[in-house]
């Protein structure tokens, strides 16, 4: 598909997606993480990870503010933003006005592209460049939650970025026993400045229940 037009990326961009080959049931918990380190002090990037039931190509669609995620059957898209404008509005999803906008935010958009949340995180202890650090993520269907928690790789605790209520109970997105989880980087963001962040990823951890059981029942023995 064509870029839209607010996508003005220089030739040096770098922009990729990867996606885990196991389907998990989202009816249980799913936890994933990313080990990674962004060098390049000053320039735009976003990182961005998604639950999708999309199994095919492509995983991912549009660069940019986008941050690739702009595909159907996306459950959840959470980006780590320098400029913020992953919770702009377009001609293609809502979102805020530009004014809305926060640079170093933590984005997330529901399987309606609806943002759910929009908040700085200048004043926390996350680092967006020059730090080697872990970002996990639970998605919770019992709680009806998504916990998003990170950690210097140096460090032995995670602290909790946010805990965001939602929903599954969705009528356009089907197969939800049949969920994967992916991460897409993008730099520079919507730009025509030549100054490009470069990403090492070190791992890429997934969990969660693999079967497509729906429900489940659970017996005890009787107490004496």
């Amino acid at each position: 598909m064509p870029f839209p037009a607010d996508i003005t990326l220089p030739l040096s961009a770098k922009y990729f997606s990867l996606k885990n080959t196991t389907a998990y049931n989202s009816n249980y918990d799913i936890v994933w993480s990313i080990s990674y380190r962004v060098s390049s002090v000053s320039a735009q990037y976003g990182i961005c990870t998604f639950l999708t039931t999309l199994s095919t190509p492509p995983i991912s669609a549009l660069p940019g503010q986008y941050i690739g995620t702009y595909i159907p059957n996306n459950i959840i898209s959470i980006a780590f933003d320098t400029t913020g404008l992953f919770a702009l509005s377009s001609g293609i999803r809502p979102g805020v006005s530009l004014s809305g906008v926060i640079p170093f935010s933590l984005v997330v958009r529901n399987s309606s592209y609806n943002v759910i949340y929009n908040q700085s995180l200048t004043g926390t202890n996350f680092n967006f460049y020059n730090t080697d650090q872990i970002i996990k993520f639970r998605y919770s269907n019992p709680q009806q939650s998504v916990y998003i928690d990170y950690r210097k790789l140096i460090d032995r605790e995670f602290t909790n970025l946010a805990t965001i209520p939602l929903s599954i109970n969705i009528p356009n997105i089907n197969n939800l026993d049949n969920t994967y989880t992916g991460f897409s980087f993008c730099s520079p963001i919507s730009t025509t400045v030549d100054n490009t962040a470069t990403m090492l990823v070190y791992n890429f951890h997934t969990d969660g229940v693999i079967n497509n059981t729906l429900t489940e029942t659970i017996t005890a023995l009787p107490l004496i």
